[in-house]
């Protein structure tokens, strides 16, 4: 039986990307739930109070409360020092990757477009951090 804590949360505003994801989660690790907010804002509301989740896999460019934002508000709180987070975006900028570590990611990767590339993606991170049994 799975622990309470077995689930992620994932900051993606744009709605097809949430639904590949979703369906990549889904092909790797059907049984680990998924959490999905729209931008920082929301996702904030989903990390008051335990259980915390396993990780966290934002987007970078959004609207409200960006990725990096999210990131640097998350990092502030000392129970969420050692919870993983990735940003998973399209941008190839070095300034921002260069932000994004400084503020605390665990990992700043490129986007895959093919549905392939995200599933080899998506087992990598639940490999790294996901449930154990």
């Amino acid at each position: 039986m799975k622990a309470i804590s077995d689930w992620i949360l994932i900051v993606e505003d744009d709605e097809d990307d949430r639904l590949i994801i979703n369906q990549a989660f889904e092909s790797v690790c059907p049984d680990l739930a998924r959490v999905f907010a729209v931008d920082g804002e929301e996702a904030q509301l989903f990390i008051q109070a335990p259980p915390f989740p396993l990780f966290v896999l934002s987007d970078l460019n959004m609207p409200r409360r960006n990725g990096l934002e999210l990131l640097q508000q998350f990092r502030l709180q000392s129970v969420f020092k050692t919870i993983p987070f990735v940003i998973c975006t399209t941008s190839s900028s070095k300034e921002d990757r260069d932000k994004c570590y400084h503020a605390g990611a665990n990992a700043f990767v490129y986007k895959p477009v093919q549905f392939g590339h995200l599933t080899k993606l998506v087992q990598s991170l639940v490999n790294l951090w996901g449930p154990k049994d």
